[in-house]
């Protein structure tokens, strides 16, 4: 998948919008979809629960209709609160007397189950109701929803069960039907029932206010949950995306650099295999004359002793050469740790070993004293003021012998150094291009382009910069790069 992502970083017009918007929106989308799943599931769940409790009040109901029925009603004592029931005149001995003359009446199941959710349903919140569309006593008559469950027995179904409104609260309604039993003809005989007939329904009413509530905490706490997910989701493809950009950035830039490399090693094969050849041609020609003439009893000693200087000098040519691409390899690499390097003595140091050729062109050398202390290798940084004082006498403008200031300027956490001249100077065309390896812009010099691309490195290898500023021919020119000075933070060096 990281694969992914970092091809169509690459591929796209717009890499890291496009990759993370299609991800984002999958991601998204995921998480609606198992949030809306968890939603359903909470629903359907406490669906089931009050379900299962309004059936466990309705079992509880029958089983206590059924044990009232199985006895025929119970005789209970005759009080204002339970008076004869008078829809039961019809049975005999509705109403007993005790032998210590104790007046009881006769209480059915209905009467008993209709009492019993009168007097207690408010300590479980359930009321139970035992109905019919022909009822004894008109207190039992069914409301509108009742009415509707009968019929619907009437036509076959053994449940009835709907969420609705009862006195203004949801309740989860309930009613199965209620069939005669041999019990049931000593009050309902007279109806005209007879054995296994549909006498009517037994139903419950449940509030459903606490599932309600539970089942909106259930709901909340699972969107957080899954909003927090998804907050963690966008936080992990951003922070994937984040490595992924700054790998792929790394990669470019490393990818850059190996595009110059190769275009300089292009170079490189190309001079070395140029300069190398022309003193191997050299050496090889003038070789095999003196073998030819030695072979032949020939040899003329002025001659043998001038084709050996021209021998010697390819060798020397080669030599340098040799040397120079060894200083351009290893100009990027530092074997010394950073030390405190003391700039003006480290400068006037490179001028004492220059002094032979200060001398013999007479250069006027003017080093600003008080420069500050920077961190470095020493062999390094001196090797950046010897090849750029050695450049700035040897490009001269004829007749103008070589002023050569250096100094600095500061910044807050590095020193700009410059070494000024008044020499040929660099058209402005030129100035990024001279810091190329084998670069050479004036051909009457010789020399392998090879000294400014050691200094860049070198620079660079400190955590510097470096450019030239010089208007055009015959103006002078002027290297500037930076240094990280004693006690800033400088880059490790390679």
């Amino acid at each position: 998948m990281l694969n992914w992502i970092s091809d169509g970083i690459r591929t796209s017009k717009k890499p890291y919008q496009s990759r993370f918007a299609l991800l984002g929106t999958v991601w998204t989308i995921l998480i609606l979809i198992l949030c809306a799943f968890s939603l359903t599931q909470t629903y359907l769940t406490t669906k089931e629960m009050a379900l299962n409790s309004a059936r466990a009040n309705f079992n509880k109901d029958q089983a206590f209709r059924f044990w009232a029925t199985l006895h025929g009603g119970v005789y209970i004592p005759l009080t204002d609160q339970t008076p004869a029931n008078p829809y039961l005149s019809h049975v005999p001995e509705r109403d007993i007397t005790t032998p210590s003359g104790k007046q009881l009446t006769l209480m059915n199941p209905a009467y008993m189950v209709r009492q019993m959710n009168d007097y207690f349903s408010n300590y479980y919140g359930i009321a139970g109701h035992i109905t019919s569309l022909k009822t004894l006593n008109p207190k039992n008559a069914p409301d509108p929803w009742e009415t509707r469950a009968l019929q619907a027995f009437e036509q076959g179904d053994k449940e009835v069960v709907e969420f609705t409104q009862l006195n203004g609260k949801t309740c989860l309604r309930l009613m199965k039907p209620m069939l005669v039993s041999e019990g049931c003809l000593k009050c309902h005989g007279n109806q005209g029932y007879q054995v296994g007939d549909i006498r009517g329904g037994v139903g419950v009413a449940l509030p459903m206010e606490s599932f309600l509530i539970r089942r909106h905490q259930l709901w909340t706490s699972t969107i957080i949950r899954y909003t927090l997910v998804l907050l963690v989701g966008f936080a992990g493809l951003s922070y994937c995306f984040f490595k992924i950009r700054k790998y792929d950035s790394e990669r470019n830039r490393m990818m850059g650099q190996l595009a110059k490399v190769n275009l300089e090693l292009e170079r490189f094969a190309g001079t070395v295999s140029h300069d190398l050849k022309s003193p191997l041609v050299t050496i090889s020609g003038f070789a095999s004359l003196l073998k030819r003439e030695l072979d032949q009893d020939k040899t003329d000693p002025e001659r043998a002793k001038h084709d050996i200087e021209l021998i010697l000098a390819a060798v020397d040519k080669m030599d340098r050469l040799i040397d120079r691409v060894l200083k351009l390899s290893r100009a990027g690499k530092s074997l010394e740790k950073p030390v405190d390097i003391p700039v003006t003595e480290l400068v006037e140091d490179v001028a004492r070993l220059l002094s032979a050729t200060i001398a013999e062109h007479q250069a006027d050398i003017q080093i600003q004293p008080s420069m500050p202390i920077v961190q470095g290798d020493p062999v390094r940084i001196g090797q950046v003021f010897q090849n750029l004082i050695e450049n700035a006498i040897k490009y001269r403008r004829k007749n103008h012998p070589p002023v050569i200031r250096i100094g600095f300027d500061m910044r807050s956490d590095s020193a700009v150094f410059f070494v000024q001249d008044n020499g040929m100077g660099i058209a402005p065309e030129d100035r990024h291009e001279i810091f190329e390896a084998f670069k050479q812009l004036d051909k009457r010099h010789s020399g392998y382009g090879l000294g400014l691309s050691v200094v860049k490195r070198i620079v660079e290898a400190h955590g510097g910069t470096i450019w030239i500023e010089s208007t055009d021919h015959n103006s002078g020119a002027t290297v500037r790069f930076t240094l990280p000075i004693k006690n800033a933070d400088s880059p490790k060096i390679l």
